[in-house]
Order: C-alpha cells, then sequence, then structure tokens
C-alpha cells in the first residue's frame, strides 16, 4: 500500500470510528442548531490557535449561514505572536473578558474548537 492508499484508509477508519460512537452526539447537535436557528438565535463559534479556523469557516462565506458569529481574538491566534498566544490562552479568566464582548444567550449554540479540550480560555466558556 503506498503512502496516498494508506493515508485514504486510516482517514474512512477514524470517519467510521466517529460515525459509529459520536452519532448521537452530532444528531442532537444539529437538532439544536437547527431549533435555534429556526428561532432566529445565532451560531457563535470559538478557538484558539489553528482551532480559530472553524469560527471562520462560519462567517462571511459566499451562500452560507447568515447567522453565523465567529469569535475571534487576535491575541489567541498564531499570526501576531504565537508564543504569546500559548501563554493568553492558558491565562485563567480570559474567557470570560473575551466574552463580554459578544452577547451570546440563552437560546444561542457556540461551537468550541479545542484540539486538546484542556487550555483555561476553553475552560472558562462553562
Amino acid at each position: 500500500m503506498n503512502a496516498c492508499e494508506r493515508y485514504y484508509a486510516v482517514a474512512r477508519e477514524q470517519l467510521e470510528k466517529i460515525f459509529t460512537t459520536q452519532r448521537a452526539a452530532i444528531e442532537q447537535a444539529a437538532a439544536w442548531l437547527g431549533e435555534a436557528l429556526a428561532n432566529g438565535r445565532w451560531l457563535y463559534a470559538f478557538g484558539t490557535g489553528h482551532s480559530h479556523a472553524l469560527a471562520e469557516e462560519i462567517f462571511y462565506r459566499a451562500g452560507g449561514l447568515a447567522r453565523g458569529v465567529p469569535i475571534l481574538d487576535d491575541l489567541l491566534m498564531l499570526h501576531k505572536e504565537a508564543i504569546e498566544a500559548t501563554y493568553l490562552e492558558r491565562r485563567e479568566g480570559y474567557a470570560a473578558e473575551l466574552f463580554r464582548q459578544y452577547p451570546v444567550e440563552r437560546g444561542d449554540m457556540l461551537i468550541v474548537a479545542s484540539n486538546s479540550g484542556r487550555n483555561a480560555v476553553r475552560g472558562g466558556l462553562g
């Protein structure tokens, strides 16, 4: 098996695992999102470092979702000061400061992308 075929096999294996273990959760999240949008609510998306790309994906796309709001903070992205962004995402309380700028309310959806799932900014959203 060459590298391309191996990559394809591994990707299919991972997608199958996600489908079989996470399908119910994905379908529930889709239902919540559909309900929120049908009720005129908003979809917010957030991530730090490379994970911020998800937030950008929902925003300002031709033919895309009009009620998508990215939560973007230049200081948490890597294009300015990568080392400083790493320190900032670990600072307790920064999420609360950041979210004061966004009017997320009950009934809105918030998607948080995280590679590790354990930095202080992500953890401070609850």
